[in-house]
């Protein structure tokens, strides 16, 4: 058995644009574009009077999100992906998008196969 996904984390430093919630969506739905994904569903919150976005996207293949604190241009996102999708090709995207001056990305195996044993109270990782 394969691992179930792949779950990228992105903190952006330096960022900008992350007070529009119109186009911060709208760069999510390039990101599942990008990975190859299938948009189910969106929502969208700009928090006022810091006017920080949280954004989400669920997927066929799961979600991308982010979440942006424009007063220290800064921004979390994350996009976890099965299937063949690809949620690494979501970071040129962003960085083309938001323009930050520093990123710190993970790449993530989700589920990845363990050999587990079990025990008096269940299963444990061996």
């Amino acid at each position: 058995m394969s691992k179930l996904g792949t779950h990228i984390v992105a903190d952006l430093y330096g960022a900008s644009r992350l007070d529009d919630e119109d186009f911060i969506e709208g760069v999510l739905e390039s990101c599942a574009k990008a990975a190859g994904a299938k948009v189910l569903l969106k929502n969208t919150h700009l928090f006022t009077p810091e006017n920080g976005v949280s954004s989400l996207i669920v997927l066929m293949e799961s979600h991308v999100s982010i979440h942006t604190w424009p007063e220290k241009g800064t921004a979390a996102f994350d996009a976890f992906m099965c299937g063949a999708a690809q949620p690494r090709l979501c970071i040129p995207v962003l960085k083309q998008a938001f323009s930050p001056f520093h990123m710190h990305v993970q790449e993530l195996p989700r589920c990845p196969p363990q050999r587990t044993v079990p025990n008096e109270t269940g299963w444990e990782f061996a």
